[in-house]
């Protein structure tokens, strides 16, 4: 075991000076579409809000002291076209260990209602430390070996990275400099040593979101980074959606192996990624998977109000389900329309209905005029005795109710009623009704499903022309109408 342990020291020492002549390479990462920010600094809070995400991953689950990556990432969006962005990770293989620590400025410039492209510039700073003491506590002697004999415990160099992507709808094409300062890390830094690389570290991606349904989506995506000239990075990946709250997929890394992604969003404001790395069989130190997580934490509301103008501030799950929503709301519009037109149509044959009713209340009203001026010694309660028949008798009661016996009650049938009176005797309803009619409103009867007798003015299949007719009526200020209600039977 110690003789294994010892090899892969060494042999992660010498990769690790191979490295040193070269810019940094960054960790690899199985989830890009869960935050393209690790990788490229323009995606800086893509989403429209502001997020924090957290990272884990751990390489060759059992191997001891195997690569081990965390990190965390900090994104803010602001009212306007610039996101912020904080990134830090740490890379712990065996005796070597290297953080990285860099601040973020991205800027959006809208081309048309459907695209633009977005400008990420990423500066801080970098750590490296070596355990020589560990090196030799492994049987290997330092002294004899003069690269590890002079190499600093705790290295520091400058790090900086710069993106640029176009989005045009759900296609999206990145582009990518993940290291544009030259340093060694196991070298001492000096000012004067600060060089710009020769930017042979680049990184390509590409991606697309398509609607299968109203629950499904699909994205696959294609990943390409040339390493310095000496090592090329090649993968794709699928994910597919339900309802923008599940998500599967897997992909494959050239020369690495498959990947098997899953995920889950909890209301919209934490998201969890699980990926677990194929190991490939052609590698004899790959007999061992790799796992990594990643959560998605939400702070906030969604901002910039310019770029949701321009159609893109939507998140991708907003834009997953437009066109679901698109037909719903057009299906919704159409019912609306159709109701409205046939509450305006019931308007107007109430308002035409009132007006035949005010007209009828003058003529009467100009009649009763005419009688007064006929005979002016006629008391003034003489036209109103039709009214009150209380104290009449049998014979009044039968000339009275002759025109409304011409249509006898019956039981009432579904609709909405603008009701005047209710009444458990017949009689009593009856004597309401020629009230009513004496005062100049005709008036139908009803029977209710309790038995009760109930005398309504107006009937309707739509709620707001009965109140409008309903309130006409209580101002009317005749026998109890001011009384009236709406009343609604099935």
């Amino acid at each position: 075991m110690i003789k294994f342990y010892r090899t892969i020291c060494l042999s992660g020492l010498l990769l690790l000076c191979c490295a040193g002549a070269q810019a940094q390479n960054y960790p690899l990462y199985n989830q890009f579409l869960a935050n393209p920010y690790f990788y490229n600094p323009s995606f800086a809070a893509n989403n429209g809000y502001s997020e924090l995400n957290l990272l884990y991953r751990k390489q060759w689950s059992g191997i001891e002291d195997a690569p081990e990556v965390n990190g965390f990432a900090l994104q803010y969006a602001t009212h306007n076209n610039i996101a912020l962005g904080f990134n830090f990770y740490t890379e712990k293989s065996v005796v070597f260990k290297s953080s990285s620590g860099m601040l973020t400025f991205a800027y959006k410039v809208p081309l048309t209602s459907d695209s633009y492209v977005k400008f990420g510039l990423s500066g801080g700073l970098g750590v490296s430390s070596l355990d020589i003491n560990a090196i030799n506590e492994a049987g290997t002697n330092t002294g004899l070996d003069p690269a590890l004999a002079n190499a600093a415990g705790t290295t520091y160099n400058l790090r900086g990275n710069f993106g640029v992507h176009y989005r045009y709808k759900n296609f999206t094409v990145g582009f990518a400099l993940p290291n544009i300062f030259e340093s060694h890390e196991n070298d001492t830094m000096q000012v004067n040593d600060v060089k710009v690389s020769r930017l042979s570290d680049q990184l390509f991606t590409l991606s697309y979101k398509a609607l299968l349904s109203d629950k499904f989506t699909v994205e696959p995506y294609v990943l390409y980074r040339c390493l310095n000239g000496v090592q090329d990075q090649k993968e794709a990946s699928v994910l597919v959606y339900y309802r923008n709250q599940i998500w599967v997929g897997g992909g494959y890394r050239l020369d690495y192996g498959p990947t098997l992604t899953v995920g889950l969003a909890l209301r919209d404001f934490i998201k969890v990624g699980y990926s677990y790395e194929v190991p490939a069989s052609q590698k004899a130190i790959s007999t061992y998977g790799s796992h990594e997580v990643q959560l998605q934490v939400r702070l906030g509301k969604a901002k910039g109000p310019k770029a949701k103008s321009t159609g893109t501030a939507l998140t991708p799950a907003e834009l997953d389900s437009v066109k679901a929503q698109l037909d719903s709301i057009k299906t919704a519009k159409q019912e609306a329309e159709i109701k409205a037109r046939n509450e305006r149509l019931e308007r107007e044959e109430a308002e035409a209905a009132l007006e035949k009713e005010r007209k009828e209340r003058e003529r009467l009203e100009k009649e009763r005029q005419a009688r007064e001026k006929d005979g002016p010694v006629t008391p003034p309660v003489t036209p109103v005795e039709p009214v009150t028949p209380d104290n009449s008798g049998k014979d009044t009661k039968k000339k009275t109710n002759e025109p409304i016996r011409l249509t006898p009650p019956d039981h009432l049938s579904p609709g909405i009623y603008v009701v005047v009176g209710a009444f458990k005797s017949h009689e009593n309803a009856l004597d309401y009704q020629r009230k009513a009619l004496a005062a100049g409103f005709p008036t139908q009867l009803g029977i209710g499903k309790k038995g009760l007798y109930y005398v309504y003015v107006y009937q309707s299949n739509y709620l707001e022309s009965s109140k409008k007719m309903r309130d006409h009526i209580r101002q009317l200020r005749v026998l109890d109408f001011r009384k009236a209600w709406v009343m609604e039977v099935e």
